[in-house]
Formats: structure tokens, C-alpha cells, sequence
């Protein structure tokens, strides 16, 4: 072996080694990169690796260095740029393509899937996995094609199913091949369906699906999975502690704000069963609001409302000892914006989204050198595989969320960019809440782990009936 591995690790490349097709569902941190790489130093093959854009270059082509026997490279970017990958290793003989690594992302290998298997892969690995969670997608049909194509499967994952056990279908699909059963006789065997009834439908549909038994389901899982939390690896992993921020909105904000809720909550049908406007587009709005600002859809520009929630970061900041690096988590553009307007004069920083993708992996080494204190960053940019528990001779150990994920797999994750193998202090989750408003519900759903997106609109919807039952006992009176 080219590194010296975890006790953990030894027992994931041993797993892999034994089972040829298996998923490493390892909680983020704890080196699942890594365990991968040894796997193919050990058993050498031609290998496809498919990844998050984010971590393609840095995770991959960082922790691939330990491995100089393996030609890792990327296929990704320009034409021209994949052509010269893949010519690369089709040019070689047999024997030498046996320690290429192709390194490409989702969409890439979703779009030129039949030009990569012309290299003949023998083994494919999904680097979190959990985006293929959605059966029906592109990408989950692409990649189950192709692995129905190749000796070995590697899936790598902390969050395999985010947000109901039938997500974990399309990666035992990918494990199993053809031999698995189809997904509703699958989940026939395991699962009990809840149904939901929709406005304008005859028939129910399915709204979730519950374990029929949850134990003897994680039996199952486990024999394709090596599953581990840093709990049960490592007893002196430093603990995490959250910290709520409640901010009372100014008034014009709340102005903005409840304009929104009043107009959605009229929308509410006589049939009390739905809203006549779309949820998603008002949940955005009042979560954008929440932040300081909203988009003007029809001029497409942003409009600042306040600055309640920078005044609550700044104050989080000067408590912070002089050098003290940190991580801001904010989920739209223009959040990022104001509060890297806001920290310009004071910290050297860097801001990490969907405008600076190219750059991503030089300004988190920035960070890393200690060049920069702090990074504000979006989660579906940094969130996956970047490790930033040190910031030149200091450890990181806040995270500030300006603002929170709608999406709970990828607040885990961001989370635990910091709280990862190495971090040595107690990790800080500083999270800015604006009183009675949208983040409430959210923070609440995060805490208990459930589906996001249904919390707040059980809570919206439970709103709207309280105010439809207020207006008509005033009309009877």
C-alpha cells in the first residue's frame, strides 16, 4: 500500500477487495478517497471515477498523488480537452491501461458515456453515490447502464439515502446488476407505502415509504456496504456544538416578508388541500427576504430589502480572536456578494460558488496555506469531499450558516468539511435564524432530521388554516 490506512480503511479495501461490487457508505471525513485509491492500486484495472465537479480536481487529483503508480487524469472541460484524456489511454497497451484513473463528473459522463466505454473500464466508482438517489434520472440510468458493463462497482457515499430508505434502490440496482429485482417488487418486499392525496387527482399517490423492518433492512444493506460513523472509528473525534443566532428582522423586512406570506396564504384553495401559487417559487422568495434581499424575476436583477442578518455575522465575527479562520454557508448569490462586500476591508477572503467553480480548488488551497482566513461559500460548490479542517498553522472550527440548505443531505455535508479525521478543537455551528419567518422551520427540520421541504409545508399549511378558520369565525359573527 502506498499510504498507511485507518484500521477502518484496511477493513473497506479488504471488504472491496472481497466483494468485487460493493458501496463504502462511510460518514464524511473519514477517508473514503483514500480507501478507494488503495483499492485500485491493489487490484489494477482501467477505472472510470464519477464525481461531483467540486471535488474533481481537488479531492481526486490531491489525494491520487499518494499513488504514483496510478495515471490519473481528467476527462472534462472542452472537446478537445476530453479527446487528448481519451486518446491517452486509448493509445496504450493493455498493460499500461491497466493503472489509468478517468476522472469525470456526473453530467460529463451522463453526456459522452459511450465514447468513455470505448476504453473498456473494468471498474467504475461513483463518488457520492446519493446523486443518483432519484431512479428515474438521466444520470442514475446512464451510470446503471454502464456499470451492468463492467466487472467491479465502487459507490462512496455518507449520506446514501437522504431522505427515505427507497433512495438506497438505484445504488443496490448499480451493486447487483441485472440479478436485482425491479424497484417496485423491491420495495414491495421492505417497505410499507404511504399514500397522499393530490388536488385534482382521482387516485392517492405515494407520499414516503416506511421500513417494514428496519433491522433486518440494514442486515441487507450491509452485506454490499461497508458502513462506518467517525463515532466507531475514531472515540476522540472532537465534539460538535450548535449555536442559534435569533435575528429580529427590521422592518422593512418583515414588511417584504409578511407581503409575500399574505398574498400566498390568500391563495390557499376553499378545498383546504393546497395553494393556488406555486409553494417552491414563495418558499424561495421569503427565504431570500430572510437573507436581506430579493430578486426581481421580471428585471432579473437583486434588490436589497436590509442588512439584519450581516449585522448578526459581523457581530459573530468580532467575537472571534484576532487570525481566527472560519467558513460563512450562504445559499444565494447575492448573499455571498454582500457579505464578501462587508468582510472586503476587514479579512482576506474568497467566495466559492457556482461564478468561481474553476477557481475553487486554488482558493480553497489558499485556505488551506493559511493565505486566506475565511471562505463564504455555497454547499453544492464546496459541500462535497473538501477537506478544510486547517487554515495555514490553525485549526478551522466555526462554520457560520448566513443562511441554511433546503436540502438536508447537503447541510450534512457541509457540516462536516471541518468536523473530519485531523480537526483537533470542538467544531462551532453558528446558525443566523430570523425570528418567526421560514428559517425557523427549517432549523427545526435539520435538528430532527426531517425531510426539509415537507416541514415547511406543514407548517405553512398549518398557518393558512389557522387564518382561513380566523376569517370565518369573524364572518359568522
Amino acid at each position: 500500500m502506498s499510504v498507511e490506512l485507518f484500521p477502518h480503511q484496511r477493513e473497506g479495501v479488504d471488504f472491496v477487495l472481497n466483494k468485487g461490487r460493493a458501496c463504502l457508505f462511510y460518514e464524511q471525513g473519514l477517508g473514503k478517497t483514500i480507501t478507494a485509491l488503495t483499492v485500485m492500486d491493489l487490484d489494477r484495472g482501467f477505472t472510470v471515477v464519477v464525481c461531483p465537479r467540486s471535488i474533481m480536481k481537488g479531492t481526486w487529483l490531491e489525494d491520487s498523488s499518494h499513488f504514483p503508480d496510478l495515471d490519473v487524469n481528467i476527462y472534462h472541460g472542452s472537446n478537445r480537452d476530453k479527446r487528448n484524456t481519451f486518446f491517452h489511454y486509448k493509445m496504450m497497451g493493455d498493460e499500461q491501461r491497466r493503472c489509468g484513473v478517468l476522472v469525470t463528473t456526473f453530467d460529463t459522463f451522463r453526456l459522452h458515456k459511450d465514447e468513455i466505454m470505448r476504453l473498456e473500464p473494468y471498474r467504475i466508482v461513483v463518488d457520492e453515490s446519493s446523486r443518483m438517489k432519484n431512479r428515474n434520472s438521466e444520470t442514475a440510468k446512464a451510470i446503471i447502464s454502464c456499470t451492468d458493463r463492467v466487472e467491479k462497482v465502487i459507490l462512496m457515499t455518507g449520506t446514501p439515502a437522504p431522505n427515505g430508505p427507497e433512495e438506497y434502490f438505484t445504488q443496490i440496482r448499480c451493486v447487483y446488476g441485472v440479478s436485482c429485482p425491479s424497484f417496485w417488487t423491491w420495495s414491495g418486499k421492505f417497505m410499507t407505502k404511504i399514500m397522499k392525496t393530490v388536488p385534482g387527482r382521482r387516485t392517492p399517490v405515494v407520499d414516503r415509504f416506511v421500513l417494514k423492518d428496519p433491522a433486518e433492512f440494514a442486515r441487507r444493506i450491509e452485506r454490499m456496504a461497508h458502513v462506518k460513523k467517525k463515532i466507531d472509528c475514531f472515540k476522540d473525534m472532537p465534539e460538535k456544538l450548535e449555536r442559534v443566532v435569533s435575528v429580529d428582522l427590521s422592518t422593512r423586512e418583515k414588511g417584504m416578508y409578511h407581503s409575500i406570506e399574505d398574498e400566498f396564504f390568500a391563495s390557499f384553495n376553499d378545498d383546504g388541500d393546497g395553494f393556488d401559487i406555486d409553494p417552491t417559487a414563495v418558499t424561495m422568495k421569503l427565504r431570500q427576504v430572510c437573507g436581506g434581499n430579493i430578486r426581481d424575476t421580471e428585471n432579473e436583477v437583486w434588490k436589497k430589502v436590509g442588512r439584519s442578518k450581516l449585522d448578526a455575522l459581523q457581530e459573530i465575527i468580532d467575537g472571534f480572536d484576532p487570525g481566527r479562520p472560519f467558513i460563512v454557508w450562504t445559499q444565494f448569490r447575492e448573499e455571498a456578494t454582500r457579505v464578501s462586500e462587508m468582510l472586503a476591508d476587514q479579512i482576506d477572503h474568497r467566495v466559492c460558488d457556482g461564478r468561481s467553480s474553476d477557481d475553487i480548488p486554488w482558493f480553497l488551497e489558499e485556505f488551506r496555506k493559511g493565505d486566506v482566513r475565511c471562505l463564504v461559500c455555497h454547499p453544492q460548490s464546496v459541500g462535497h469531499g473538501a477537506t478544510l479542517v486547517r487554515c495555514g498553522d490553525r485549526f478551522c472550527s466555526d462554520a457560520i450558516y448566513y443562511s441554511m440548505s433546503y436540502s438536508y443531505e447537503l447541510q450534512v455535508q457541509s457540516m462536516d468539511r471541518i468536523h473530519r479525521i485531523g480537526q483537533m478543537e470542538p467544531c462551532t455551528y453558528w446558525y443566523i435564524v430570523a425570528e418567526n419567518t421560514i428559517d425557523e422551520a427549517i432549523r427545526k427540520a435539520i435538528a430532527s432530521k426531517e425531510r426539509i421541504s415537507e416541514r415547511v409545508m406543514t407548517e405553512l399549511r398549518a398557518i393558512a388554516f389557522e387564518r382561513k378558520n380566523l376569517a370565518q369565525a369573524r364572518k359568522e359573527k
